[in-house]
């Protein structure tokens, strides 16, 4: 009993903590302000007009001599012609004062809408970071990743990356990406594969039918991330893909969701257990090359090989990795095998490397 009380706290706390990081932006206080304090003056006029109605329907309903004195003891204040027009009127038409308080009320609020609305659509900076709140949409699931890998979205074609954004929150950063076709949000996310990979800690995105890149130069910005060390476009083998890696600094916890309505996946990123000493490991790669068509042909004679990735190296040249091994005599014993399996002989090394290192720039013969 007291386990399950004692579960419900935890739960209760961490769903607390949760809602106090939630985003706001400061320009919604802002606006939220204005608009009340408008509402608030709308009311005060209001109230004036209705306080003037009333009296003009007071009058109405009284006896003749009633309405005389009422006539006289207002005189200084209203129109005698106008209190004389209203003691002519008909029962029905004594409800229009009360129909006109409804009207205007309604008009009132209708008004105090309409001014929030233009003050949103008037604040660029607002409408900005409205648009790119996370997970603003409906939730279509947390991928499950199997041996580093996942995938999500639906297949769809002509699809721009159109923005790629970082958000802190709290103790974790988020990364979002966003589509849209025809400069209109998509609903959905395109298809999309991810592939996380160590030595060093990379993750790579694989968008399909995507023909544009939009947000590209956003990747520049992933490196703000207290996880981040770099973020990069990778050559894609046609031009309906778009893929980008993102290199990070430190063991991370990671968390990818896909959203609909507006379509969008979000990638939450928090700081990772500690990592214990890790041995070594021997790379079987590529020599670098200046970004461009290498890395695809490279890439296309090793593709049935599971474990292969482009990374960019400490030079800012490119290169393809076959895999990485635990011994330097696997390594050596498995470049071979490529060679003559694939007809690439002297175009593979093997490089020694740690945990987090770049790769280094090795210069082809």
């Amino acid at each position: 009993m007291w386990g399950r009380v004692s579960c419900l706290n935890k739960d209760l706390e961490r769903l607390k903590k949760d809602y106090q990081n939630i985003e706001i932006p400061d320009e919604l206080t802002s606006v939220t302000r204005q608009a009340l304090e408008r509402a608030k003056q709308e009311r005060a006029r209001i109230k004036q007009v209705q306080h003037h109605d009333a009296s003009h329907a007071q009058i109405d309903n009284q006896s003749p001599s009633e309405k005389s004195d009422s006539i006289q003891f207002d005189r200084g204040n209203r129109n005698y012609q106008q209190s004389q027009q209203h003691s002519g009127k008909s029962q029905s038409q004594h409800a229009l004062p009360r129909n006109r308080w409804a009207k205007r009320i309604g008009a009132s609020a209708a008004a105090v809408f309409v001014l929030f609305t233009i003050s949103v659509n008037t604040m660029p900076a607002f409408a900005s970071s409205l648009e790119n709140i996370p997970g603003i949409g409906k939730l279509v699931k947390v991928l499950q990743f199997n041996k580093g890998e996942a995938e999500g979205g639906q297949i769809t074609d002509s699809t721009d990356i159109y923005a790629i954004g970082l958000h802190e929150k709290g103790e974790s950063d988020q990364i979002t990406i966003r589509f849209q076709q025809n400069h209109i949000e998509q609903e959905v996310a395109s298809y999309f594969h991810v592939n996380y990979r160590e030595f060093p800690n990379t993750m790579t995105f694989a968008v399909g039918g995507a023909r544009n890149f939009s947000a590209e130069q956003d990747l520049a910005t992933l490196k703000k991330s207290r996880f981040v060390q770099d973020a990069y476009t990778i050559v894609s083998p046609d031009d309906s893909l778009v893929r980008f890696t993102i290199v990070f600094k430190e063991p991370v916890a990671y968390e990818v969701k896909e959203y609909q309505q507006p379509a969008e996946v979000v990638l939450t990123l928090k700081q990772g257990t500690p990592a214990e000493a890790k041995d070594n490991i021997y790379s079987v790669r590529t020599a670098s090359h200046p970004f461009g068509e290498e890395q695809g042909v490279m890439e296309e004679k090793l593709l049935e090989e599971e474990h292969v990735r482009i990374l960019k190296d400490s030079a800012g040249t490119y290169l393809v990795e076959a895999g990485y091994y635990p011994t330097k005599e696997e390594a050596q014993s498995q470049l071979k095998r490529l060679e003559e399996q694939y007809g690439m002989q002297g175009q593979l090394h093997v490089e020694e490397r740690t945990y987090l290192q770049m790769p280094e720039q090795i210069i082809g013969q």
